[in-house]
């Protein structure tokens, strides 16, 4: 997670210092693409979440252990990269801009920790071995410390 992160912000500084990249247009179009598609974001987000489990027994089932556990992987992985943008650019865009994009987002934010979750369930029921809490509680301590420094910056106006 380290990695990704360090990866975004690196994206951030470049675009940002080097280029002179100015985000308020991209703030835009985040905003309408979030009113226009909000609902079948939330949606598409929740069933993900419920099916993949469901997939994941289909998969075990028909004895695809490798399919079952590529799958599993490829959502968490992509789950991870989600919940570390997110977390990031929340920080950023606040700094940045003075918006709190938790709040822009609402829901659509906790989706990819759901999904996470989910795919987490379904690598431990693919490997019972697999350490389920230990790899979310990254995720949500990121998260959640993204949404305290946010809400601490606005609170004391920095």
């Amino acid at each position: 997670m380290l990695k990704i992160l360090s990866f975004f912000t690196l994206i951030w500084v470049a675009a940002r210092f080097v280029y002179g990249l100015d985000f308020a247009p991209l703030l835009e179009l985040l905003e309408q693409f979030i009113v226009a598609h909000n609902y079948p974001l939330q949606a598409a987000g929740v069933l993900v979440a419920l099916c993949l489990p469901g997939i994941t027994r289909t998969f075990e089932g028909l004895g695809l252990y490798s399919l079952m556990y590529s799958l599993a992987r490829l959502f968490f992985f992509l789950s991870t990269i989600l919940v570390c943008l997110v977390s990031l650019a929340a920080v950023l865009f606040w700094f940045d801009l003075g918006v709190n994009l938790w709040a822009m987002l609402g829901l659509i934010a906790a989706l990819p920790i759901l999904i996470a979750g989910s795919a987490a369930f379904s690598l431990h029921i693919a490997d019972f071995n697999y350490p389920v809490k230990a790899s979310l509680v990254p995720l949500l301590m990121l998260a959640g410390l993204s949404a305290f420094v946010v809400f601490l910056a606005a609170y004391y106006g920095i």
